[in-house]
């Protein structure tokens, strides 16, 4: 069994607009089917700030993930995850709110500090609902903890 959670922070900024800031956080616990294959449930809130505007979103996911030995205390992955999203959406003032299914798809490596903690660093690429723009790219760390 695994528990763990990954954190991102971003700042975007651009000249002659508001700076784009936003913290995600994911905690998750997974259950291993086999040596290399574990199936997890996981919750993400991500927050979106620029200026008065915020979108704030929740999804449930679960999906596998696959891990494939790379050294000695280095395991890499890739996962594949699916599931509800809500998007509370405020900007200059009025409120909505969004349903959808979110996407996400990643790879990473596990660096294992001890033998049964690691710290996470990984890349996604995630779909949030049908109101996002565009795809985001993520880059994430976060820390393992492992149960026999």
């Amino acid at each position: 069994m695994e528990i763990g959670v990954t954190a991102g922070f971003y700042v975007h900024r651009e000249e002659g607009a508001a700076d784009l800031k936003r913290f995600s956080i994911r905690p998750a616990i997974g259950y291993f089917l086999s040596d290399r294959l574990e199936l997890r449930v996981g919750y993400d809130y991500e927050e979106i700030k620029r200026d008065q505007d915020v979108t704030r979103t929740h999804v449930m996911l679960i999906g596998p993930i696959w891990y494939l030995p790379v050294a000695d205390r280095v395991t890499g992955y890739f996962q594949a995850d699916i599931g509800p999203s809500r998007s509370m959406i405020r900007r200059r003032g009025s409120e909505t709110e969004d349903h959808g299914l979110t996407l996400d798809l990643g790879m990473g490596a596990q660096i294992f500090l001890k033998e049964m903690t690691a710290v996470d660093l990984g890349v996604r690429w995630v779909r949030i609902n049908e109101m996002s723009d565009r795809d985001r790219i993520d880059l994430y760390v976060g820390t393992s903890f492992f149960m026999k």
